[in-house]
């Protein structure tokens, strides 16, 4: 989270003196500049992750690309801010702990055929699934397709620890300079109109 406040003892009486709507419009103001560039920044990092489905011949899921697009900014009197619904997105901050909730692994993907699809997904789709019957690889979940062919899905894991990755967010640098921005041409817009 970005806060930051103002210094200046006649920018922040402005600001006072703008009442509840123009502080909210401030922020909303300030919000926006700050989606633009999370977005912007997103898109660009959402284009070279795709390693992990490529090198498993999947198609990527697009979810990154999916958090950029449907990014959302909220403002009211006291704050602005940024939301980022997206699974997983919590490891910009710090590192997340991945558990299942209905089932008793998680499956994570090893062909391509599998990847950024649930084991359900490809039982619909005519897959049989099974536990390797082989001692020492019983974490596997292999599938037989509709065609007949053998192959291991996923990996069973109890829980996958995701490491932070602070990248998929510009810097604090760049965040509070975004929010500046925003707000010094508004305030510059203020300004010219009431000239």
């Amino acid at each position: 989270m970005i806060r930051f406040s103002i210094e200046d003892d006649t920018l922040r009486r402005l600001v006072l003196a703008m009442g509840p709507q123009g502080r909210t419009r401030l922020n909303r103001v300030a919000a926006y500049g700050l989606l633009a560039l999370c977005r912007r920044h997103l898109k660009r990092e959402a284009q070279g992750r795709h390693a992990t489905a490529h090198r498993l011949g999947g198609t990527p899921t697009g979810h990154l690309e999916k958090a950029a697009r449907d990014m959302t900014a909220t403002a009211n009197a006291v704050e602005g801010a940024v939301n980022i619904a997206s699974p997983g997105f919590g490891r910009v901050f710090s590192p997340i702990t991945i558990r299942p909730r209905r089932a008793r692994a998680l499956t994570i993907p090893i062909a391509g055929v599998a990847y950024g699809k649930r084991a359900d997904d490809l039982r619909r789709k005519g897959w049989t699934l099974f536990r390797s019957p082989a001692k020492g690889v019983r974490d596997i979940l292999l599938g037989k397709g509709p065609t007949g062919e053998v192959k291991a899905l996923y990996a069973l894991r109890a829980s996958v620890t995701l490491p932070q990755d602070r990248t998929l967010l510009p810097t604090d640098q760049a965040m509070a300079d975004a929010v500046r921005a925003a707000v010094a041409q508004h305030l510059a817009n203020i300004q010219r109109n009431a000239q």
